[in-house]
């Protein structure tokens, strides 16, 4: 639906890192991340493709749980989206599914939570007895399944 209303609408445009893709939305289970460009007529192309999903399936988006992030704008502009879509405005970097979205490569401080979770468990699991096999099985499957979660994310570090 996303995708036919761009192709109806020749007056909307997409985000800069998207338009050699053509990269209008990505699903990811029951979440939707909709990019385009910041222009009025973007957006309402983007308002008349959920609100053609809404009558089709009977699914209404979440309005306190849409969260909208602005690029380089001022604040009239903003206004105008909001008005339009009214989605709480986000801030990045941001957290979903427990990793960063951020958009320059991976630092130290954006490590920091995975290396502090790591540490927590460690932490938790010292407080308990367990024995040297215990142990390394809990080091296999959870310490390792979070580095190949992030892992398979971004490039570490």
């Amino acid at each position: 639906m996303m995708a036919r209303k761009v192709q109806e609408n020749p007056s909307f445009k997409y985000h800069v890192g998207c338009k050699e893709l053509k990269l209008t939305h990505i699903c990811f289970a029951d979440d939707l991340l909709v990019l385009s460009h910041g222009s009025i007529s973007s957006i309402k192309v983007i308002k008349e493709a959920l609100n053609e999903l809404c009558k089709t399936f009977g699914l209404l988006p979440n309005m306190s749980k849409s969260t909208i992030f602005f690029g380089n704008m001022n604040n009239i502009e903003k206004q105008k989206i909001i008005e339009i879509l009214p989605f709480r405005i986000g801030i990045l970097p941001m957290k979903y599914l427990g990793v960063p979205l951020i958009t320059k490569s991976l630092g130290i401080n954006e490590c920091k939570g995975l290396v502090e979770k790591v540490k927590a468990k460690i932490n938790d699991w010292k407080n308990k007895y367990r024995s040297f096999a215990g142990r390394l099985q809990l080091i296999a499957s959870v310490l390792s399944s979070m580095q190949v979660y992030w892992a398979s994310v971004f490039l570490l570090p």
